[in-house]
């Protein structure tokens, strides 16, 4: 019940007498009220559908962010491997001219036997030994 109800106290339909501005000012309110809530409404849808943007906004970050991390991490895991892999490729360098080194006193050490052997053999056959 509204106030002017509570005071006339009648059941049946009553008119209720008002100044004229007062009933303009009244009828201002519920049309800004409806304006109002059909504002927030749209206030309210908009905001909703700002929030869902930037979740997806959001969603995508942190899927970029995890790629970009996986790559730092594939990248630092190359680096590693290349650093393994020249360390071993020196190592390696550094064996094949000590092999190299003993190669060659091999290969001297061979041919000297043989020149001494083939010496030894003529100075026999012909020297008579």
């Amino acid at each position: 019940m509204s106030f002017s109800q509570a005071v006339t106290k009648t059941a049946s339909d009553s008119v209720v007498v008002m100044n004229k501005k007062l009933v303009q000012y009244m009828i201002q309110d519920l049309i800004r009220y409806d304006a109002d809530k059909q504002a927030l409404n749209l206030l309210d849808s908009n905001m909703r559908m700002k929030d869902a943007y930037i979740s997806g906004q959001q969603n995508l970050l942190e899927s970029q962010e995890r790629k970009i991390k996986g790559m730092s991490d594939l990248i630092v895991s190359y680096e590693i491997t290349e650093s393994d892999q020249t360390k071993a490729i020196e190592n390696l360098k550094v064996d094949l001219r000590k092999q190299r080194s003993r190669t060659r006193v091999y290969q001297v050490g061979t041919v000297g036997a043989i020149i001494g052997a083939v010496l030894v053999h003529y100075s026999w056959k012909y020297t008579g030994k």
